[in-house]
């Protein structure tokens, strides 16, 4: 059964009036709806793709606190890239990966809060979200990092460090922004 779908899967395809994404389905690649005619006809704000919340589309406003629908089981690459307007996010504890530059540029997000299912966070998640200052992590053990993506060498973060909502934001934003992250 189909698991993800790839960067650029559909793009363009002006011709996709209308998509069905099993529920297995829990990465989905940056663009791979982009220029659809069924994306195109998606209203403003956070668009799902099945289960996967796939893009924030249209101008995000200012001061905007997101909580995902309860029942997503991923954030796609890209997601809310530049979406400057984003000062918090509740990820609910059914999503169980958090794709590579979700979040990334946000630099008005301040907080956030990740699920206790969560067990992937792609690289540079959360980078150049500057204003990033309090990271709850629901489940803080077992977490390890690695700058490549296959790796069989991944380093352990301590629980404790997770525990303490500055250290956990300056580990996503800056300390290992620019890992690939992982629960075992």
């Amino acid at each position: 059964s189909v698991t993800s779908i790839g960067e650029r899967t559909f793009y363009a395809c002006s011709g996709l009036t209308s998509v069905t994404i099993g529920n297995g389905v829990t990465s989905i690649g940056s663009n791979a709806f982009y220029g659809t005619a069924w994306y195109n006809s998606q209203p403003n704000g956070v668009v799902y793709a099945g289960k996967v919340a796939y893009k924030y589309k249209g101008t995000m406003p200012s001061n905007t606190s997101i909580v995902l629908e309860e029942g997503t089981l991923g954030i796609a690459d890209y997601a809310f890239d530049g979406c400057k307007g984003l000062t918090s996010i509740t990820i609910p504890d059914s999503v169980t990966s958090i794709a590579s530059c979700a979040f990334y540029n946000c630099s008005g997000l301040t907080s956030v809060t990740i699920g206790n299912s969560v067990t992937s966070i792609g690289f540079a998640a959360f980078s150049g979200c500057s204003g990033l200052t309090s990271v709850i992590f629901k489940n803080t053990n077992n977490w390890q990092v690695s700058p490549y993506s296959n790796s069989s060498s991944y380093t352990g973060l301590s629980s404790s460090d997770l525990s303490d909502p500055s250290t956990a934001a300056n580990y996503l934003k800056s300390t290992y922004d620019n890992y690939y992250w992982r629960r075992v």
